[in-house]
């Protein structure tokens, strides 16, 4: 489900590429399958393939001279190509799983041994939670990459000190 900013955002693109309700309905059940940017089964992949279609029209009309270029104009319109470049080719791993597996990989890097601290090792990780070989992390597969981060969760898990039981006197 998406975030209240996120709602906005979708609706500030939408009136800036000047988008009719009919057509933006249209976007989002294309998209993600759903009428409206409140239904609870909006996914944050389906909003980034959204955001990106809806940006592409916006530009394509900018280019048409259909609307005027939001640039400059709006703090929330960053640049022609900035969700685009978020959304990977279909099955690819997308910026957001990248993103949390760099933090997690950071986190655990810390509780590791020092020659567990290679790409090698965290590939190795992903092959075997995955069951598939990867060989880098720009290429993964949206599965291996859901597979890496359940993993590295588990990993960090084991680091985390568990709380004392504590005893009650009889």
């Amino acid at each position: 489900m998406l975030g209240p900013a996120q709602k906005a955002l979708i609706h500030i693109y939408k009136d800036a590429a000047g988008l009719f309700d009919v057509e933006y309905r249209a976007i989002l059940q294309q998209c993600a399958g759903v009428e409206s940017c409140a239904d609870r089964r909006f996914s944050q992949a389906a909003f980034d393939q959204v955001m990106a279609h809806i940006e592409g029209v916006l530009f394509r009309r900018v280019r048409q001279g259909l609307v005027a270029s939001p640039l400059g104009r709006s703090k929330r319109i960053l640049r022609e190509t900035h969700w685009r470049d978020k959304c990977p080719p279909p099955g690819q791993a997308n910026i957001r799983q990248l993103c949390t597996i760099k933090d997690r990989w950071g986190a655990l890097l810390k509780q590791l041994p020092h020659e567990c601290r290679t790409l090698d090792y965290l590939l190795g990780i992903a092959a075997k939670s995955s069951g598939h070989d990867v060989p880098d992390l720009e290429t993964i597969s949206e599965s291996a990459a859901a597979h890496l981060l359940d993993a590295l969760d588990d990993r960090l898990g084991q680091f985390v000190p568990r709380p004392q039981e504590q005893r009650i006197p009889f």
